[in-house]
């Protein structure tokens, strides 16, 4: 029996080898082995030796977070893959196989999982009394407007806050002056005042906002009836 030099082969992982010696297929990284019949007596009389070399499957995962500005258009294009020569306009994960790209020789599995962070666009709505200010981001606003600043959010992207302030005019204080006879009453407020004297309440507009309405009440004194007697 003769041994014959072994023979030698490596392939890409996915790929199959068929041996000429046996006409077998393999796909798996192992040492075989087959005797052979002499082609002259028909006896056993040559082994034969396969070793098969499998490359392992070669994937690159590369994880990519990119920022969507505030200001992009509808369908515009986020992230540019050059490897894959593609665009994405959304979160995505995909897969692109190149053939014959890696050190080996053998295709090259890559896999994108791309995450497109949208921005932070925030209102803000506050409205407040005559003479009252609003601290907003590090600034202090006393006139009606809409305030606009640009930020960045956790995730590191554009963040676009807008206050939307109102601030109502100013209600001015009231005052009313009454006088009446000994003996009246005024009702004022949901209240009965019967003495002279200066009165003074805190109410609201109809914005919610205080204003002071003052009573000025003057109730003269008693004028006592008279009787004349003439003869």
């Amino acid at each position: 029996i003769v041994e014959a030099t072994p023979e030698e082969v490596t392939i890409c992982h996915g790929e199959t080898f068929q041996w000429n010696a046996n006409n077998m297929i393999y796909s798996e990284t192992n040492v075989y082995k087959d005797t052979l019949q002499s082609a002259i007596t028909g006896c056993d009389s040559i082994i034969v030796t396969l070793n098969l070399t499998v490359r392992p499957e070669i994937i690159t995962v590369v994880d990519t977070t990119v920022c969507r500005p505030y200001n992009a258009r509808p369908g515009q294009p986020i992230y540019v893959w050059l490897e894959a020569r593609k665009t994405y306009t959304q979160s995505a994960k995909d897969t692109v196989v190149f053939g014959g790209a890696s050190v080996t020789g053998c295709d090259s599995t890559v896999i994108l999982n791309l995450t497109i962070n949208e921005p932070v666009i925030s209102d803000t709505i506050v409205t407040l009394c005559y003479g009252e200010t609003y601290d907003w981001n590090g600034k202090t606003y006393d006139a009606s407007g809409d305030y606009k600043i640009n930020l960045t959010s956790v995730t590191g992207c554009d963040s676009i806050a807008t206050l939307h302030l109102t601030i109502f005019p100013e209600t001015k204080d009231t005052e009313e002056t009454v006088t009446l006879c000994y003996g009246e009453t005024y009702d004022w407020n949901g209240k009965t005042y019967d003495a002279s004297g200066d009165y003074s309440i805190t109410l609201q507009d109809a914005n919610g906002c205080d204003y002071t309405a003052t009573l000025h009440l003057t109730i003269f004194p008693e004028t006592k009836d008279t009787e004349e007697t003439v003869t």
